[in-house]
């Protein structure tokens, strides 16, 4: 009965994608290098939400779209360029899920919902690299 209600939501993003195709508003016109494509838009790609490795694919594949923007207009314009690329930088990063957690609505559910996707990727990228996780990586199947 619990994964009903995921496929309900997934139904949601396939509707929203297919709407996108129809109208058009997902063409793109194709160049040199790329064929035609009428599914440029994506919102989500759900199998591999389904069987993401760790949170970062996770939260990638889930309402894509949105995660685009907030990448380029929130998490990259609160980063300090002061720093060495690839610096650790958790106001950037508290910031974006907090936006988006306001624009899901002052709900408390949606806050808690949001601080539990925080601290799950914050996990991934503070322990996934020590020698322990990758250890256990080794042994895992691909």
């Amino acid at each position: 009965a619990s994964n009903s209600k995921i496929y309900f939501l997934y139904a949601r993003f396939v509707y929203h994608e297919a709407g996108l195709i129809a109208s058009g508003i997902g063409f793109k016109a194709k160049d040199e290098k790329t064929p035609e494509e009428y599914n440029s838009i994506r919102c989500m790609d759900i199998y591999k939400h389904m069987w993401a490795p760790n949170a970062k694919e996770y939260i990638a594949h889930w309402n894509m779209r949105t995660q685009h923007w907030l990448k380029y207009y929130v998490m990259m314009r609160s980063m300090d360029r002061s720093l060495p690329r690839g610096t650790f930088q958790l106001k950037a990063i508290i910031k974006t899920f907090s936006i988006s957690a306001i624009f899901h609505g002052y709900y408390v559910g949606y806050y808690l919902f949001f601080s539990g996707l925080f601290l799950m990727d914050l996990a991934w990228k503070l322990m996934g690299a020590t020698a322990v996780a990758t250890a256990i990586s080794k042994r895992l199947p691909e």
